[in-house]
């Protein structure tokens, strides 16, 4: 996922831990909008969670992109 969203233009941000987060920017009508969605990467396992899949799949349909 962090490859896909830094792809699509994500701004990566590190937090405390394991936490990251994605923020993506875009102009609406003049207006800048940011989105921003937030994870923790997974500790033994590479694998994404199910809710986390959804959280992805829900950040790219906000952002105007078709998962």
């Amino acid at each position: 996922m962090e490859s896909l969203f830094r792809y699509i233009g994500c701004e990566t941000i590190e937090g405390r831990g394991s936490r990251v987060s994605f923020k993506y920017r875009e102009f609406k009508d003049g207006v800048l909008v940011e989105h921003r969605v937030d994870f923790h990467r997974p500790h033994k396992q590479k694998e994404a969670l199910s809710y986390q899949i959804a959280d992805a799949r829900k950040f790219l349909t906000d952002i105007g992109m078709k998962p």
